[in-house]
């Protein structure tokens, strides 16, 4: 009976911590849509931005939840592969992590950025885009591992 609940307890623990990183995925993903869009001007100087915030804020967290479930997934399977005797392989965990807060940043800044046009807003292009976008793959990278370290070292991973 005791191994059955330990199991079932180590089930909860993978689904809370699941849900845990997919809301931290989210917010990112919101995070970077706002400053996006907080950034973009009118064209015409009319236009109510609110609809291209809203847009960037559901881009933002559908980017989000799917590259962090992707990430989760490369995660499992590298750890299979790599076929070590550890349950949790830290160094690999912190960089996917990075690499999922990157493309995070940068699926939710190229979607909102190319997007801009068709809300009434102006479109960033040329080198302000590129070094926009190399900030934002740049925050959302050091963000994804700072956040992963953190709630590793909260749930007691590395031990």
């Amino acid at each position: 009976m005791t191994l059955v609940k330990e199991k079932m307890a180590g089930i909860r623990r993978a689904w809370l911590d699941f849900m845990l990183f997919e809301l931290v995925g989210v917010g990112l993903g919101m995070m970077i849509g706002i400053f996006v869009s907080d950034q973009a001007q009118s064209a015409n100087g009319l236009t109510d931005p609110t609809l291209y915030q809203n847009f960037a804020l559901l881009t933002g967290a559908i980017a989000g939840f799917a590259i962090v479930l992707l990430a989760l997934l490369c995660y499992l399977s590298l750890t299979r592969l790599y076929g070590h005797r550890e349950s949790f392989h830290f160094r690999l965990f912190i960089s996917i992590a990075g690499i999922a807060g990157a493309a995070i940043s940068l699926a939710t800044f190229g979607i909102v950025t190319a997007s801009a046009g068709s809300h009434g807003m102006v479109e960033r292009t040329g080198t302000v885009a590129v070094v926009d976008g190399t900030i934002s793959a740049i925050l959302g990278g050091g963000t994804g591992a700072v956040l992963s370290a953190v709630l590793s070292e909260i749930r007691g991973y590395n031990q």
